[in-house]
């Protein structure tokens, strides 16, 4: 399906965060994360709402996420799709891109 598979690009995953942070914070988008720790181990935890990218799973892949209080609020991704590739960054359509660019540690 087009659109579908993960573009790439030839940067580390840390690196390649980094920037989508920059460019969302610079565009005014509102950056999302989570405050806090699971309630066995502290106060419960805050949800602030906004665009984000994280690692999928151990992978060279990076995912674009709306984190919302309800986990259920959908944005519409477009546009930040659209100013990411913009800024070099090819998303597919499922706000995924792969990092094939390995960092050696020795």
């Amino acid at each position: 399906m087009k659109g579908m598979e993960a573009h790439s690009v030839a940067i580390g995953v840390p690196s390649a965060l980094r920037k989508v942070r920059k460019v969302l914070r610079q565009a005014g988008f509102p950056l999302g994360k989570v405050i806090g720790r699971y309630l066995p181990f502290g106060p419960a935890q805050k949800i602030v709402p906004g665009w984000n990218a994280h690692r999928v799973g151990a992978s060279d892949t990076i995912a674009l996420l709306y984190r919302s209080p309800d986990y259920r609020s959908k944005a519409d991704k477009g546009p930040v799709l659209d100013l990411l590739r913009a800024n070099d960054m090819p998303f597919d359509d499922r706000g995924w891109l792969d990092c094939g660019g390995r960092v050696s540690s020795g």
